[in-house]
């Protein structure tokens, strides 16, 4: 495995960097009080184990990189008709 220095917390570490393979990714599905439905599903791209770093209960600690993913399905009525592209 290959060696990299990551950020937890305030300080860099070193670890090993785990290869995985995804098995799952799960849409998590939320309805609104408004009547909109959004799905969001979280999407790991890089895992690094810590070197020499546990938990209390023994176990490695690890540093994950990870994107949240989100979908949205409006009602008509929360739309905006003139919209002009992308929040900034």
């Amino acid at each position: 495995m290959a060696k990299k220095t990551v950020k937890l917390g305030n300080r860099q570490v070193s670890g090993e960097l785990v290869p995985f393979e995804s098995r799952e990714e799960p849409w998590c599905v939320y309805r609104c009080s408004d009547g909109t439905t959004l799905r969001v599903k979280l999407v790991v791209s890089e895992i690094v184990r810590v070197d020499g770093l546990y938990t209390g209960e023994g176990d490695p600690v690890y540093v994950v990189k990870s994107s949240n993913v989100i979908s949205t399905e409006v009602p008509e009525a929360l739309r905006k008709t003139d919209a002009r592209g992308p929040v900034q």
